[in-house]
């Protein structure tokens, strides 16, 4: 993952996936979806920002989908 001007690797669980025709016909394709979550420590990225408001361990949740073609 990238932040600002910090690269680091993450692992993300992956809660949910799958695929299946699209939703309209004369598509003629293939979605897919997936839900996936990681907790960062934000320092790591060089965010510093409200430091009082906002912990260090962030949660990210992703909702991701993806057309076949």
């Amino acid at each position: 993952m990238s932040i600002r001007d910090a690269t680091k690797p993450v692992t993300l669980n992956v809660t949910a996936f799958r695929c299946g025709p699209h939703p309209v016909p004369v598509m003629k394709s293939e979605l897919c979806g997936a839900n996936a979550e990681t907790t960062i420590n934000r320092q790591d990225f060089g965010v510093s920002a409200y430091p009082g408001l906002i912990g260090n361990r962030v949660r990210l949740t992703l909702q991701i989908e993806a057309e076949k073609r």
